[in-house]
């Protein structure tokens, strides 16, 4: 027992010599934190008072903030709810520059861009399904490009997972959303994040997400893995379909949300032993992003 106890003390004292001394260099004053997503049909926009936890009763009404949006130099304003959320219904296409600014009485204007990408050219989605054991089942989905992506396209994936469970006397239909992972690309298995969209990022759904880039297709073909747990009784028979919204994002919209998935994962910071990671931003004067996605919505596969 004495041993063990020594080599936990020994155990404790090496990690508290090899904690990380960092301090970061942070403005601590108030600042405007501003989110904006640019779809295909529309332009959603979020501004909040970004202050430290000492001034939090400094906090005002983010709906008196200004917000103004362009579209290739042609501006507009969204008006802002009580939450300080907006809607523009827009169209937008491949190439179209989008820029946002924003400000508030006592607080510098911040300011911030992203270009909008073309949709996702998926010709092919094809299910390669293996049951390792009566409860688990490991599929393969095969998406096809018309081409191969360029090395700068970046792209998102909610995967919907239809399951029909018949029985001799009843047919029971459950429709999920079911995480994936990445297989291994032209250059091995490339950075990529799993994550539930809790930030808001997709304004059109809230489901799991998996974001990768363009060195996660071999060619032209990108493996997407997923673990699927049920149990199979008897007389019973299990179906599964699959339909996917893919998008292609700009290179903003994936720094952005690949920061914020390392964050919240980041245990060695949280026990000090390397810097923290903060979120990346692209708006100058304040925080947050500015980004865009262009979304299809595949046929079902099975």
């Amino acid at each position: 027992m004495k041993k063990y106890l020594t080599l936990i003390a020994a155990a404790l004292l090496l990690i508290s010599a090899c904690e990380f001394d960092f301090t970061p260099k942070i403005d601590s004053g108030p600042k405007l934190f501003v989110k904006c997503v640019a779809m295909n049909d529309s332009i959603c926009a979020q501004v909040k008072y970004a202050a430290p936890s000492s001034d939090a009763q400094k906090i005002q009404n983010v709906s008196a903030a200004h917000l103004e949006l362009a579209v290739n130099g042609q501006t507009f304003s969204i008006d802002l709810d009580d939450n300080g959320t907006g809607t523009a219904i827009k169209q937008v296409k491949e190439g179209d520059l989008i820029s946002i600014n924003a400000g508030m009485t006592g607080l510098n204007d911040v300011y911030g861009y992203t270009g909008m990408p073309g949709l996702p050219e998926i010709s092919d989605v094809k299910v390669e399904n293996n049951v390792l054991i009566d409860s688990i089942s490991y599929t393969v989905l095969h998406l096809k490009t018309d081409r191969k992506p360029d090395p700068d396209d970046y792209y998102a994936v909610h995967i919907i997972e239809e399951r029909t469970m018949t029985f001799p006397d009843t047919l029971i239909v459950d429709t999920t959303f079911v995480r994936a992972m990445i297989q291994s690309g032209d250059d091995g298995v490339p950075e990529f994040a799993s994550l539930n969209d809790n930030n808001g990022l997709f304004p059109f759904i809230k489901a799991p997400v998996i974001l990768f880039p363009a060195s996660a297709f071999k060619h032209n073909e990108c493996a997407l893995s997923l673990l699927s747990f049920g149990f199979i009784f008897p007389d019973m028979t299990l179906r599964s379909r699959y339909k996917l919204l893919v998008s292609k994002v700009s290179e903003e919209f994936y720094l952005y949300s690949m920061s914020l998935y390392k964050s919240s994962g980041d245990i060695l910071a949280t026990l000090g032993l390397a810097p923290p990671q903060f979120a990346w931003s692209n708006i100058e004067g304040g925080l947050g992003f500015c980004g865009a996605l262009a979304t299809i919505e595949t046929d079902w596969y099975e």
